[in-house]
């Protein structure tokens, strides 16, 4: 998660890639969570 977030904010890539990879990163912690409970 840190590692993302630095590539959002350095702007290393672009804000497109950036937003996929987070709402991904997110789809799957819902999931988990989802899951779990």
């Amino acid at each position: 998660m840190p590692l993302i977030g630095c590539k959002c904010m350095c702007g290393s890539t672009p804000p497109v890639y950036c937003y996929a990879t987070l709402s991904i990163f997110f789809e799957i912690v819902f999931s988990l969570a989802f899951w779990i409970f």
